[in-house]
């Protein structure tokens, strides 16, 4: 699991760095065709790509330290009432 979640970090940062990398370029000097597929590109950049669980919850580093949170929460509530 939490190697899914890194690379869903990962994924994130490296989607949002080439939107960054693609605004940094002077793109006004650039051929037609090439700025067209860059504005694409831009365009696309400002929703970073994420990975989701069934559409329901997106899947990170803070995502899974949440679920860790929340699993351990519970199993302290039923060792608790158990006991």
């Amino acid at each position: 699991m939490y190697l899914w979640c890194y690379i869903g970090d990962l994924l994130i940062e490296k989607s949002t760095s080439i939107g960054v990398s693609c605004c940094m370029i002077d793109w006004y000097r650039l051929p037609t065709k090439t700025t067209q597929g860059l504005v694409l590109i831009i365009a696309m950049s400002n929703t970073p790509m994420k990975i989701s669980a069934g559409k329901i919850i997106y899947i990170s580093l803070s995502t899974f330290g949440n679920v860790l949170k929340s699993s351990f929460a519970y199993f302290n509530f039923v060792r608790n009432t158990l006991m």
